[in-house]
């Protein structure tokens, strides 16, 4: 049994190779990583939250940390968002975090570094709770 508060345990159930799988299945299907992931590795898309966010060397926010910020409408509107399926948030001091579904596509994290000027923290979170997100944001 995976023991969630230990990311480095987490780590080494999931190898590099399965994420080069995963990545190269989610840019035939368009499923989404995390989805793709779980499947291969037989793991539960939470639990192998935090092994991705560490071998990705970013933070991994979950639900309860993406509702503790604020949306950074700001510096990309909603639409936008959906658009590049991303969330811009900002913590109490004003920071910019930007959680990806996939920490590894280059082009995602390439594209919002070309259109946002201000320094951001790329984070990881899942693709459903992302788009969680922006559907309550949405009504």
């Amino acid at each position: 049994m995976n023991d969630m508060s230990n990311p480095v345990k987490l780590m080494l159930t999931l190898t590099e190779e399965d994420i080069r799988l995963a990545r190269k299945q989610v840019a035939h299907t368009r499923i989404p990583f995390t989805e793709v992931l779980a499947e291969n590795t037989g793991q539960d898309q939470r639990e192998l939250a935090h092994a991705v966010a560490a071998i990705a060397h970013v933070r991994y926010l979950s639900m309860t940390d993406i509702e503790k910020l604020q949306p950074a409408f700001d510096v990309l509107n909603l639409e936008q968002l959906i658009q590049r399926q991303v969330l811009l948030l900002r913590d109490e001091e004003g920071h910019l975090f930007a959680a990806l579904p996939d920490p590894f596509n280059g082009d995602v994290i390439d594209g919002l570094r070309a259109k946002i000027a201000e320094t951001m923290t790329l984070c990881f979170a899942l693709h459903s709770d992302i788009l969680a997100y922006i559907s309550r944001e949405e009504a």
